[in-house]
């Protein structure tokens, strides 16, 4: 067993690596760390936990993403969208995302434009109780030519845009059409155990104790290397260092958070 103090955020660009990198032993079968915050629920656009945007780094799946030098980085869309690469019109109102293909949710269902159209508009509609709409705000519309096209025209141009937009970050996530449209989602079952896009996905939350979650192996980037990932709710930190991983876990973090 390892255990480690971290801030939070360098714990997930820790779990991110240990996802994908081959030099994981076989040995490395499950990660577990531990925080004193609970949850609320788990639907990324509803909570104002900066947790639960980290857990769904891992299990969610978002168009764009950020490296370690706070870059922007493709994730399901094929490029960042700019004004060099055309995708970003010359009045800056009109931003084109061009979609990785062959993605699929957790459920097995394929992941399309239209669940980026129904997200852009479920965070924008006053009914639901979006912990943020910035950014989102600056929508007038978002069409569909194709399953793999998504087009949004803004209300005027707004240079955070493309780092706002279905990007990691509280309020913000790419919501399942197929599960969710013409459900209140405020209370839907949904927002307990979340179908995401990640390389990880939601098993069992006990409240107020523990979340599970499980490699995807569907998952487009590849099979995650690692098994499972815990996060225990501890409040105290000795109790938490003190206290060992599950059977089978090989490395524990205990999260600080800043």
């Amino acid at each position: 067993m390892v255990v480690l103090t971290v801030p939070r955020i360098a714990a997930v660009f820790l779990l991110s690596a240990l996802t994908a990198c081959s030099a994981v032993s076989h040995s490395t079968q499950s990660f577990s760390f531990t925080e004193g915050e609970d949850i609320d629920n788990l639907n990324p656009i509803l909570s104002n936990e900066i947790l639960v945007t980290d857990l769904s780094v891992l299990t969610q799946g978002y168009l764009i993403t950020f490296d370690a030098r706070n870059r922007l980085v493709p994730s399901l869309c094929l490029q960042v969208p700019t004004q060099a690469n055309h995708l970003i019109s010359p009045d800056g109102r009109t931003i084109t995302y061009r979609l990785r293909r062959s993605v699929r949710w957790q459920d097995g269902r394929p992941f399309t434009a239209a669940d980026v159209a129904f997200s852009a508009k479920t965070i924008i509609d006053p009914k639901v109780n979006a912990a943020s709409t910035l950014g989102y705000d600056q929508i007038a519309s978002v069409t569909t030519p194709d399953d793999y096209t998504a087009i949004v025209r803004l209300k005027r141009p707004y240079a955070a845009f493309v780092s706002l937009f279905l990007t990691p970050g509280v309020g913000s996530g790419i919501l399942p059409k197929h599960l969710l449209a013409g459900k209140d989602v405020n209370h839907a079952e949904f927002n307990a155990l979340p179908v995401g896009l990640g390389p990880f996905e939601y098993t069992h939350w006990s409240r107020g104790s523990y979340v599970e979650m499980a490699a995807f192996d569907g998952w487009w980037g590849g099979r995650p290397k690692l098994r499972s990932i815990v996060y225990r709710i501890i409040p105290d930190a000795s109790t938490a260092i003190q206290n060992a991983p599950p059977v089978g876990c090989s490395h524990c973090i205990t999260c600080q958070a800043r």
